[in-house]
């Protein structure tokens, strides 16, 4: 799956137009980007009004070059790469690396859970799929949706989300 499809198919499915949720503790977002995701990537600091003129092509550009490129989905199987490339956007880069590799790891594959794709990352990836096939895939999704049940553990008022991060989770258990 290109990387055009993944991100079309998370704006599509998961990510909407310019919402500023006042328990969403990433700020104003539109198509997903925060405020501080889209100051990072302009190199200052930016306000609200920014974040509602973004356009779906720089969106897309933030994620390629931040959300998939960067923290290297691109080489984890075909598999993996769409899930773990929604996680990275809804939680993270590095809190979703770790946790596809806390579930590699319960597979069997013991390798260092760091929050990095290196070399032993990508091939217990390979490992685990060619083994496991789809149980990889319903693992992550079982340990995503335990990773939102914790955050709402800690901290009640990001309950209000719990629903839609489940259905996300399960979104790909059906895709």
């Amino acid at each position: 799956m290109s990387i055009e499809t993944l991100i079309a198919d998370l704006i599509g499915n998961h990510e909407g137009g310019y919402v500023n949720h006042p328990a969403d503790k990433g700020g104003p977002t539109k198509y997903g980007i925060t405020l501080k995701t889209l100051s990072a990537h302009r190199g200052h600091d930016l306000e609200a009004y920014d974040v509602k003129l973004l356009s779906k092509s720089e969106a897309a550009e933030i994620y390629e070059a931040d959300y998939y490129y960067a923290p290297g989905i691109d080489g984890l199987p075909e598999l993996l790469q769409p899930v773990v490339f929604d996680m990275a956007v809804n939680m993270g880069p590095i809190n979703a690396i770790k946790l596809l590799q806390r579930v590699i790891h319960k597979l069997g594959t013991p390798i260092t859970i760091d929050g990095h794709i290196g070399p032993r990352t990508r091939q217990s990836a390979v490992i685990a799929c060619n083994v496991y096939k789809h149980e990889v895939l319903r693992n992550i999704c079982l340990a995503r949706k335990e990773y939102y049940r914790a955050i709402v553990d800690k901290d009640a008022t990001q309950s209000v989300f719990l629903n839609g991060w489940i259905n996300r989770a399960n979104f790909f258990l059906t895709a």
